[in-house]
């Protein structure tokens, strides 16, 4: 039973990563990607697999590190995502540049991402003159790191330092040329994560 009341799909994808180590504080970071999404309609979503799509995705990265603890990193990025909708089908390409450094208590990674949509059809029932184009500014702030570091009396119960935490402050600001999809959002997000250590040897 759907219990969550949504669409239900399946995603498969595949892609290529690998970074070139150019000198002990130079490194580039590549990215080819694709995956493909198809949505079940049923008598409760007929329409569903209209919100099917593919999308490409690649990008280049160069990271410099200062130090050990220090990096410095920007991004130049490049996708296309395909619909059924063709309202909905569009390229997007941006930059993103990202500061993170260790500190005793974690690691502090500070991101902003810049993207400019552009579609391919006109959403008719919207607007029959406006072809839609947006652009986002995407900011976060992340401090992560094993839960011994901010809480050491947690010691006594996670010797194997096998739990994980992450605090995340976003906001997405999108300003497009239709109103409707004009949006500025703050998200705020915590997480802990416990790895199971399960030796297949024995």
């Amino acid at each position: 039973p759907n219990y969550t009341g949504q669409e239900d799909y399946q995603s498969i994808g595949a892609g290529i990563n690998n970074t070139l180590i150019l000198n002990e504080k130079n490194n580039i970071n590549y990215s080819l990607a694709f995956s493909d999404t198809v949505y079940n309609s049923n008598s409760k979503f007929p329409s569903a697999n209209e919100s099917n799509s593919n999308v490409y995705s690649s990008f280049v990265r160069h990271n410099y590190n200062f130090s050990n603890n220090k990096q410095l990193g920007s991004r130049l990025i490049l996708n296309r995502t395909e619909t059924l909708k063709e309202y909905d089908t569009y390229y997007s390409k941006g930059i993103s540049l990202s500061y993170s450094q260790i500190y005793p208590i974690g690691t502090f990674n500070l991101t902003s991402t810049y993207l400019e949509n552009d579609y391919e059809e006109r959403e008719s029932f919207i607007s029959n003159k406006i072809l839609r184009s947006d652009e986002s500014l995407v900011t976060s702030l992340s401090l992560s790191g094993q839960i011994n570091q901010i809480l050491p009396f947690i010691r006594t119960i996670n010797s194997d330092n096998s739990i994980f935490y992450s605090l995340n402050l976003k906001n997405s600001d999108v300003s497009s040329n239709i109103v409707n999809y004009d949006v500025e959002r703050n998200f705020f997000t915590i997480s802990l994560t416990k790895r199971l250590n399960i030796d297949v040897t024995k």
